[in-house]
C-alpha cells in the first residue's frame, strides 16, 4: 500500500553498508514518509517550511521546559548568538513560507504583505510573548527586533528575486521577438 514505508524502516537499522549520517537519515525519513502518505508534487513545496517549523517548535519546547539542547548552547556560545539565531531562523521560516504560499500577498489598504511574512511574524510574536509565562525563559524586546529584521530581510530578498526574474523574462521575450 505504501511503497516507501519499507525504506523508512530500513533507514533506522544499523547497517554497516549504510553510510548515511544520522541527520541525513532523519531528513530522508521525513521525505519518504511524506511521499508514502501522498505528499507529492505541488504539496511538497510546504515540506521545507514544515520541517523548519518543527525544528523551531522543538527548540522552543526545550527552552520552555528549561532543558538544554545543542541549538540553545550554540547560541549562548557565540557573541549575539541568540539574536543571530532569531534573525536566521525566523527569516528562513518567512522565506520558506513565502515560497510555500507562492508569494501570495495580503493587501491592507496601501500596504501589501506576503502571507508568509504575516504568518511568521504572528508566530514570532506569540512565541516571544509566551516567554512571559515560563520561568525558564526571559522576554527581550531585542529578540522581537531580531525576528522582525530576519522576516524583513526575507521579504526584501523575495521582492528582489521577483523583480530580477521579471526583468530576465522581459529581456528573453524582447530577444525572442527580434
Amino acid at each position: 500500500m505504501y511503497p516507501f514505508v519499507a525504506v523508512n524502516l530500513s533507514i533506522g537499522r544499523s547497517d554497516p553498508e549504510n553510510s548515511l549520517s544520522k541527520s541525513k537519515k532523519s531528513a530522508l525519513l521525513v521525505v519518504t514518509t511524506a511521499i508514502s502518505c501522498g505528499v507529492t508534487g505541488d504539496k511538497m513545496r510546504w515540506m521545507p517550511a514544515l520541517m523548519l517549523f518543527g525544528l523551531l517548535a522543538w527548540v522552543i519546547l526545550q527552552a520552555d521546559l528549561g532543558k538544554p539542547n545543542y541549538f540553545i548552547q550554540l547560541g549562548a556560545s557565540v557573541p549575539y548568538g541568540d539574536k543571530i539565531g532569531h534573525l536566521v531562523l525566523f527569516g528562513g521560516l518567512a522565506l520558506l513560507l513565502i515560497f510555500a504560499t507562492r508569494a501570495r500577498q495580503l493587501v491592507l489598504g496601501p500596504v501589501r504583505l506576503y502571507l508568509g511574512v504575516v504568518l511568521t511574524l504572528g508566530f514570532a510574536l506569540l512565541e516571544e510573548g509566551s516567554q512571559l509565562l515560563f520561568p525558564a525563559r526571559s522576554f527581550e524586546l531585542l529578540d522581537i527586533l531580531a525576528d522582525i529584521l530576519g522576516v524583513t530581510l526575507a521579504a526584501l530578498v523575495t521582492k528582489a528575486f521577483y523583480q530580477f526574474r521579471a526583468a530576465y523574462r522581459r529581456r528573453n521575450v524582447a530577444a525572442r521577438d527580434n
